[in-house]
């Protein structure tokens, strides 16, 4: 399967086992520059930022596995790109400017759930966190919150299912080039402003 959607290319191929026990199933999912920014109509929640640019390439292999004795299985492996993200708050300020993250797949399973990350690889991302005379940090106020709360619901403790859905996630390597990061304090009688530029990690 090959298409253009929306002057992006996306591009699906794969094969199946139709006639094995394992009725074993992969495809290759190949989609580049997906334009994020164009697609944030459809969540679900309201957003305290605006994104102004975002693009996403995702090279995946994704294998199934449906064996008639045993839990099916879903294995992914491949990695992703996040290019040219400009993120402000809704006063226009700026809050991230990240120009690549690319991250490298060994594998993952969502049905356990089990993620294997290879390396995670920033460039020269600029953050900018602000704390405001109220005493609120911009990073944390990105998304709307909801103060809505409904009745009759309490706190208890986790169902069996929940607790059986705990992530095992490892990372093998993460690298961070030339950050640039800006604290700005408004809490204080004259503003405090700190940089770290440049931090490697």
């Amino acid at each position: 399967f090959s298409a253009v959607i929306n002057g992006e290319l996306c591009e699906l191929t794969g094969k199946t086992k139709p006639f094995l026990e394992s009725r074993e199933t992969s495809f290759d999912v190949d989609i580049r520059d997906i334009d994020i920014p164009y697609y944030l109509n459809y969540l679900p929640m309201k957003l305290n930022c605006k994104l102004a640019s975002a693009n996403l390439d995702l090279t995946m292999n994704i294998r199934f596995v449906f064996p008639k004795e045993e839990p099916p299985s879903i294995k992914l492996a491949g990695g992703l790109s996040l290019k040219n993200v400009e993120l402000d708050d809704m006063k226009k300020g700026k809050v991230l400017r990240l120009p690549t993250l690319n991250i490298a797949l060994a594998s993952a399973d969502p049905l356990i759930p089990d993620i294997h990350i290879a390396k995670i690889s920033i460039q020269s991302p600029e953050v900018v966190i602000k704390k405001n005379k109220e005493g609120a940090i911009n990073l944390l106020n990105l998304l709307a919150q909801d103060k809505k709360t409904k009745p009759g619901r309490k706190e208890g403790p986790p169902s069996g299912s929940e607790k059986n859905s705990n992530l095992k996630a490892r990372v093998d390597e993460v690298t961070v080039e030339a950050a640039d990061l800006t604290f700005v304090d408004e809490t204080t009688d004259e503003p405090a402003n700190i940089r770290i530029s440049p931090l490697n990690l």
